[in-house]
């Protein structure tokens, strides 16, 4: 009984459902899971197809590459990746659930020799309850180790932003090669230990697993390296395109402001004050202004911190553009803290994006206040909510948590995971207003 049952959970593909829909479940819909459990029932009934027709060892597709390739699409399609990232994931899953299933075959193999005697019960009446009551216990084992694997694996995707990471993986041919080639390596192992015993498929499985493991991790490692490089780069190119542009602005201006100038004393040597008047009118008070619509916030001179300057300036350029006011609020000559810089302009710009956003939709002002006391530095940004929005602060960091319409944010959960005990983030509603405090420590060290 235990044996057939066994046979078509690992024919069907059910465990690597279970986890993946599980790990995923922020995902699922009732379509992708009627679809999903009706493909796995096909498969365990073609299983049970074979058991009836004396096929012992089922074929090879049906029983490593169909649920393998079943789940990889279903997986893929269920948090829309490309399916070479979800193969080395969905061939680690199919390697650990015959190391499962395995370990409870030899733990109920190691029940059913246990010389137990119980003066209670009959002897003709204890081998059925006796065995009924092992093969129950390992099949409800094996599901407790999968569930507990489903809720750890969602655990780990939360916490390291794996479904972003794999939105903008770029792989090379060289990583679809590599991943193709363990899997294919997998796939001709275990066809190979099918002639020999149980602990011999259990060996492999786990050296599999290790193997497939450490995959996945090169692959999501090294994506999200990639990523971080390739928006650094993106946000200092952005950055130094718009001080170049305000730069070239200021000398444009300063020529023009030469030039008036020569031009004014000239009505004022000829004692034209008529004609002054009117050349003021006309020609020098639109370029104030002009002045006034391109010149940096004045306040970001006591800001002595380039990274800084740059991004809160590239900040108050996109905020113009999207008809919202950033007022910038920095009445003192301030210093940072040494910390790291590349995290501060990642959570500042950050909490600068997401205030311009809300603030289209509400007053069309952000405020950004930038103060020190003693060792810290403080950057307040607050910004009105939009009507009819709620923020509940304890889910606000959470993947894939947004306000936004037709939920296309990620929240800020990216913030939460480059703060630290020298960069912390508070946030806050008072009233109607939202608030995210930015807080820079100075190092003990």
């Amino acid at each position: 009984m235990q044996g057939q049952l066994n046979l078509l959970l690992l024919c069907s593909g059910t465990y690597e459902m279970i986890i993946l829909t599980m790990a995923f479940h922020e995902f699922l819909t009732w379509r992708i899971s009627l679809a999903w459990f009706a493909l796995v029932s096909c498969l365990a009934i073609g299983g049970q197809f074979g058991i009836n027709a004396e096929l012992i060892r089922p074929t090879i597709l049906g029983y490593f590459l169909a649920p393998i390739i079943l789940n990889t699409i279903m997986a893929s399609r269920l948090i829309k990746v490309n399916w070479v990232l979800m193969l080395p994931i969905v061939t680690f899953l199919n390697a650990l659930k015959y190391l499962i299933t395995g370990f409870t075959s030899q733990l109920n193999q190691w029940l059913l020799n246990t010389d137990w005697q119980n003066p209670l019960i009959s002897l003709n009446s204890w081998p059925i309850f006796y065995i009924n009551f092992a093969l129950i216990s390992g099949i409800l084992l094996g599901f407790f180790i999968i569930c507990t694997l489903g809720w750890l694996a969602h655990y780990l995707i939360i916490r390291s932003n794996t479904v972003t990471i794999f939105y903008r993986a770029a792989l090379n041919r060289h990583d679809n090669a590599l991943v193709l080639i363990t899997c294919s390596g997998y796939v001709i192992a275990k066809i190979y230990v099918l002639k020999l015993g149980l602990m011999a498929q259990m060996y492999t499985a786990a050296l599999t697993s290790i193997i497939l493991g450490g995959l996945i991790f090169y692959l999501v490692n090294k994506n999200n390296v990639w990523l971080n490089d390739v928006r650094l780069l993106s946000d200092v190119a952005h950055y130094n395109e718009v001080l170049s542009d305000h730069n070239q602005q200021l000398h444009l201006f300063k020529h023009d402001y030469q030039n008036i100038l020569l031009s004014m004393s000239q009505y004022i040597a000829q004692e034209d004050m008529t004609g002054l008047k009117r050349y003021f009118e006309q020609e020098v008070f639109p370029n104030e202004q002009l002045l006034n619509q391109t010149i940096a916030p004045d306040q970001l001179r006591y800001l002595r911190a380039p990274a800084l300057s740059g991004l809160i300036y590239a900040k108050y350029q996109t905020a113009e553009h999207r008809h919202v006011k950033l007022e910038i609020n920095i009445w003192q000559t301030l210093t940072l803290p040494q910390t790291d810089q590349i995290k501060v302009v990642r959570v500042l710009g950050n909490l600068l994006d997401n205030a311009i956003d809300a603030a289209t939709q509400a007053d069309q002002l952000v405020q950004l206040t930038i103060t020190q006391a003693r060792d810290n530095v403080m950057v307040t940004i607050a910004n009105q909510l939009p009507n009819h929005t709620t923020i509940d602060l304890k889910q606000i960091s959470r993947q894939h948590f947004t306000t936004k319409l037709g939920h296309t944010g990620n929240g800020l959960s990216s913030i939460a995971r480059l703060v630290n005990k020298q960069l912390t983030v508070h946030y806050q509603v008072i009233g109607n207003t939202f608030q995210a405090q930015l807080r820079l420590k100075k190092s003990n060290n």
